[in-house]
């Protein structure tokens, strides 16, 4: 790793370090291919570029071509592509390839991420880590964490599996993917009882019902006294179908507590696509998420990065989507038999 103290303490994962190792993997793609009457056939870049340009101009509706990037590629990459697709007339666009609930949208953060330089985070004193598996998602992210365990730091989790972390936990709440949603209203209403804070409209009946434990109120006290706390949204809460409510019960929560709310988003460079535009509202547009896309079942994809089989929330309904196109492109370094 290059040497960065702000980021890394000169330390690299060995998820990482051994990334190399898939430029030798057998579904590496060294040559464009297209596929005509069922059959495969390797051909030149030029013949390429011309018959997926071809492809995309005979979908005479633009609005019928949806485009699905990976948050993983360069952010100069996400901006020529959007930049390209926008000028076709297209403003499908997402890289949001596992989020299911889209319902207030326009309540999202303009960036996600961290409210906090990632060096502070081993000085925090307590931290709720909501829907993550923290040491595969971001190596880095858990190493920080443990240095703020080793520090002393009250470390909560919320998760549907009791992972190996490599820290100490002090208050772990382990549920089903279901009950994640009524494990953080309980979280809430401990906020309540425990605090003046008053709950934003509508969430005072959403927790009405629910009862907070001495464990729940343990960990909203740790949140409280500690002179640095932070909770973490990760990407499996990120994939929840309550998202929207998961992160205005964690917005409450931190806001009570004095803490930050801190996101970790999925791939390498969603903060680059956020500030690229690849997403589906610009100004007064506003296009299909990556969810309608694929339920819609649009006549034309174009797919950059991404294997749908592994990378979609909902793998089936995407390659159904896929198989039903009149037209699908995918730009990826590498192919795999469900892509053919």
């Amino acid at each position: 790793a290059r040497e960065n103290d702000a980021i890394n303490d000169a330390w690299i994962s060995d998820r990482d370090r051994y990334s190399f190792e898939g430029w030798q993997s057998k579904d590496r793609i060294t040559k464009p291919l297209i596929k005509k009457d069922g059959q495969w056939t390797e051909v030149s870049w030029d013949k390429a570029l011309q018959f997926t340009i071809n492809g995309l101009k005979n979908i005479e509706d633009k609005t019928q071509i949806g485009t699905i990037c990976s948050p993983s590629v360069t952010t100069e990459e996400m901006y020529l592509l959007q930049k390209v697709m926008r000028g076709i007339g297209s403003d499908n666009i997402d890289h949001r390839l596992r989020q299911s609930d889209f319902s207030v949208e326009d309540q999202e953060p303009v960036l996600p991420g961290l409210a906090i330089s990632l060096a502070d985070v081993s000085a925090q004193q307590a931290i709720l880590l909501i829907g993550s598996n923290v040491r595969k998602e971001q190596p880095i992210m858990g190493h920080h964490i443990r240095q703020a365990s080793l520090n002393g730091a009250k470390i909560s989790t919320v998760n549907p599996v009791s992972y190996d972390f490599n820290f100490k936990v002090a208050h772990e709440f382990t549920i089903a993917p279901a009950e994640l949603f009524k494990e953080l209203k309980a979280l809430a209403k401990a906020v309540q009882e425990e605090s003046s804070e008053e709950a934003p409209e509508g969430l005072s009946a959403l927790v009405a019902s629910v009862k907070a434990a001495d464990d729940h109120k343990q960990c909203v006290a740790e949140l409280s006294s500690a002179e640095n706390s932070m909770l973490i949204l990760g990407t499996l809460a990120q994939a929840m179908p309550h998202y929207s409510a998961i992160r205005m019960l964690a917005s409450f929560i931190a806001d009570a507590t004095q803490s930050t709310l801190n996101y970790l988003t999925p791939g390498a460079n969603t903060s680059g696509a956020y500030l690229s535009g690849v997403l589906p509202y610009t100004g007064d547009k506003q296009g299909l998420n990556t969810q309608a896309m694929l339920a819609d079942n649009l006549k034309s994809y174009v797919l950059y990065g991404i294997e749908a089989e592994r990378d979609c929330d909902n793998p089936l309904e995407a390659l159904k989507a896929f198989k039903n196109a009149e037209f699908v492109v995918s730009m990826n370094a590498y192919v795999t038999d469900t892509m053919k």
